[in-house]
């Protein structure tokens, strides 16, 4: 993904965790300014910035979240301004979808109580 003089890359591969041994979806994000030092990903560009996610594959939207997350790893490392941030997160956006808004958690008209925390009859009081 290209965002003015910004390269962006994605990169999926599945690994073991050391430790437990559990399976993973490991999505590797680089970004960095100009073009690419070799044609294979990732691609080892000098001065990149690098972001990690290990999603669990048991997870529902692993793709998107897992980039965005590795997204976010990357550009922390880097330290770039907001607008530059804004621009990056809006060509991400425009090509993975804007999420959809949370609904409000408040109280509902019928229980006559949040529908968060405790929900017994004796919680009502």
């Amino acid at each position: 993904m290209k965002v003015g003089e910004h390269t962006i890359h994605f990169f999926r591969t599945t690994a073991n965790l050391p430790l437990s041994g559990k399976r993973v979806t490991r999505i590797e994000c680089t970004v960095h300014l100009g073009a690419c030092a070799r044609s294979e990903r990732p691609c080892g560009t000098e001065g990149a910035g690098v972001g990690v996610a290990d999603c669990s594959p048991k997870d529902v939207e692993w793709s998107v979240t897992g980039r965005k997350i590795a997204m976010r790893r990357a550009l922390e490392a880097l330290g770039y301004t907001k607008e530059v941030r804004e621009a990056i997160w809006r060509a991400f956006h425009a090509k993975y979808g804007v999420p959809k808004p949370r609904k409000p958690r408040g109280v509902n008209p019928v229980l006559g109580y949040a529908r968060s925390g405790m929900q017994g009859a004796w919680a009502r009081s």
